[in-house]
């Protein structure tokens, strides 16, 4: 699943729930959605997190009518399931893929050469040509041609499921633990993941830690959790001495999600219209902008034209 596909579930979770009864924008099912969020260690309260899932941006509202036109079937109960197994494991952001009950919450139901507005309409692998970005209104499902082993491709997206991109060929995922991969987060087969330590080189297949795993700068650790000498431990807490360049290996950052460290010490990034640090930003996937030239600007939504979305 890729990320706005991704993106696109949590959308329809926070929107509906897990229930099959009239699918309306209530509060509850963003809640429940941000309880899992905030034990998970992702937000620092669920006020917080019901700031950050607005349910009136084009991606959200497009859903809403591709569901009701029948375009793209919400699976409740399989919704249910995948909101228990990121509860059970914390698994979003963790760099693996999710459990298939995710992929299964939303379902296309237009089939190939039917018109669609964007890619979630279209049964998979189809995808809404000839543009998969935006909406797209007078789109084509079409069903790409994908490679075998030893085929020709560009990217890892060009080959057969079970296989990458590699060297302009498709081949099998890696799934021995601590052989090489290059840098392709398809490269290694779940639950491993190809861990890099300088941009584009060469990896190793390792799975991502959970607390008291053996890590460092080729084997990360979870997400909310960072490798304290060479173990994976919890984040620091808010207010604890950090350093703004955390030791190799350090995974997905010391200070908790949602913080960061500024002057030595662990402190919440600011939410929506709070004053900013440039060089800190703002929670994600707000921007700090505005700056008046000393560095502090306001936290807010970057506006982005619906084109530049891709489903």
């Amino acid at each position: 699943m890729n990320a706005m596909r991704l993106s696109s579930v949590l959308v329809a979770i926070a929107t509906w729930g897990c229930s099959s009864e009239a699918r309306t924008a209530s509060e509850f099912p963003r809640a429940q959605l941000c309880a899992i969020e905030v034990a998970c260690g992702w937000y620092r309260s669920e006020s917080v997190c019901r700031s950050l899932h607005p349910l009136n941006d084009p991606l959200s509202l497009r859903i809403r009518m591709s569901v009701d036109e029948g375009s793209i079937r919400y699976d409740a109960e399989a919704a249910a399931a995948c909101l228990a197994a990121v509860r059970a494991e914390c698994l979003l952001g963790a760099g693996v893929s999710l459990p298939p009950a995710c992929n299964e919450t939303l379902v296309g139901t237009r089939t190939e050469g039917e018109p669609c507005h964007h890619s979630l309409e279209c049964r998979l692998p189809a995808t809404c040509g000839p543009s998969a970005c935006g909406v797209n209104p007078s789109g084509v499902c079409t069903a790409p041609t994908l490679s075998s082993v030893g085929s020709a491709c560009t990217t890892s997206a060009d080959c057969e499921p079970g296989l990458f991109c590699s060297a302009g060929a498709c081949a099998p995922r890696i799934d021995v633990e601590g052989a090489d991969c290059p840098p392709d987060y398809l490269s290694c087969l779940e639950p491993l993941y190809c861990q890099t330590v300088e941009a584009g080189g060469m990896g190793e297949c390792h799975p991502i830690g959970a607390i008291g795993d053996a890590c460092g700068p080729r084997r990360r650790c979870r997400h909310s959790l960072w490798c304290n000498a060479g173990v994976c431990a919890p984040a620091l807490a808010i207010g604890e001495a950090c350093v703004t360049e955390p030791p190799d290996g350090a995974g997905w950052g010391h200070c908790p999600i949602g913080a960061s460290c500024v002057n030595g010490a662990c402190e919440w990034l600011p939410g929506p219209n709070q004053p900013c640090l440039q060089i800190s930003g703002c929670l994600y996937p707000l921007i700090c902008s505005g700056d008046g030239g000393d560095g502090v600007g306001q936290c807010g939504y970057a506006s982005f034209p619906d084109t530049t979305y891709c489903l």
